[in-house]
C-alpha cells in the first residue's frame, strides 16, 4: 500500500521513520515483533517508575533487564534492514527515475549490544528520573536519507522524495513475495501526481509484475502493463 501520508516519511518525525522499519520487520521477523512488544512493555513500566516520587535502582532492574535483552534485538534487525535496503535503493531509484543519483540510508543510533544497553541505562538512572522518561535506546533512534551526499529532506525535490520514498515501498514489496513466495496486491492511492509522464511509465512497469490497483484524479502514462480495469 502506498498513499499520500508516505511522503512525509523523509521529513516527517523520527517516530514516523522507527514506525517504517519496524512494521516491515514484524512482517518478516514474527521473534521481531514479540522483541518490540515486549521493550514497549517495559519501556512504559520504567518510565512510570521514573515519574514516581520514590524508587530505587533495585526496582528499575527488571525492566532495565528487559530493554537491553530486547532493545539489542531491535537495534540488531534495524542495522541488518538498513544494510539490505543500501543494497537495493539505488538500482530501484534508478530504475523508477531514469535519474543516476546517489542514495545511501544512516541509521541514526549505534548498533550496541545487551550489556552496553544495560550499563547505559544504569549511568543514565538520574538524568532520566529528572527527564521522567527513559533517555536512550532505540525508541530514540532514528534513520537519515542522504540524497547526492546531503540529508534528503534538505535538498530532495518534491518528484525525487516521492521517487525515494516509492523506491522503498519496491524493495518492501519484492521482499515479501521473496519470501512468501506470493505475488502481494499492490494499491497506489494517488502515487502519480507530480510525476512526470516518463516517471509514471517507469513506475508502472515495475510494478507490471504484481496485481496492482491505481487510483487517481488525473490521466495516468501506463506502459508495458496488462490493464484489466480503470475506472
Amino acid at each position: 500500500l502506498f498513499e499520500p501520508e508516505d511522503l512525509q516519511l523523509l521529513s516527517g518525525s523520527p517516530n514516523r521513520r522507527r514506525n517504517f522499519l519496524d512494521r516491515f520487520l514484524a512482517q518478516i521477523y514474527p521473534s521481531f515483533q514479540l522483541a518490540l512488544s515486549r521493550y514497549n512493555k517495559a519501556l512504559k513500566q520504567r518510565n512510570n517508575l521514573l515519574k514516581s516520587d520514590n524508587f530505587s535502582k533495585i526496582e528499575l532492574f527488571p525492566w532495565d533487564l528487559m530493554l537491553a535483552e530486547y532493545g539489542s534485538e531491535i537495534i540488531s534487525k534495524r542495522c541488518e534492514f538498513i544494510k539490505l535496503l543500501n543494497s537495493k535503493i539505488k538500482n530501484i531509484y534508478v530504475e523508477i527515475s531514469g535519474v543516476k543519483d546517489s542514495i545511501k540510508i544512516q541509521y541514526l543510533g549505534d548498533n550496541v549490544s545487551k550489556s552496553e544497553i544495560l550499563a547505559i541505562l544504569s549511568e543514565n538512572v538520574e538524568r532520566d528520573k529528572i527527564l521522567g522518561y527513559t533517555s536512550f535506546g532505540p525508541h530514540k533512534h532514528d534513520i537519515q536519507f542522504i540524497f547526492n551526499g546531503k540529508p534528503a529532506q534538505n535538498v530532495a525535490s518534491r518528484g525525487e522524495n516521492r521517487s525515494l520514498v516509492l523506491a522503498l515501498k519496491f524493495i518492501e514489496t519484492d521482499i515479501l513475495a521473496e519470501l512468501t513466495e506470493k505475488r502481494p496486491i499492490v494499491l497506489l492511492d494517488d502515487v502519480f501526481s507530480e510525476l512526470d509522464n516518463e516517471r509514471q511509465k517507469l513506475l508502472t512497469r515495475h510494478f507490471s509484475k504484481y496485481q496492482t490497483i491505481i487510483t487517481s484524479t488525473n490521466d495516468i502514462q501506463v506502459d508495458e502493463c496488462k490493464i484489466t480495469s480503470l475506472s
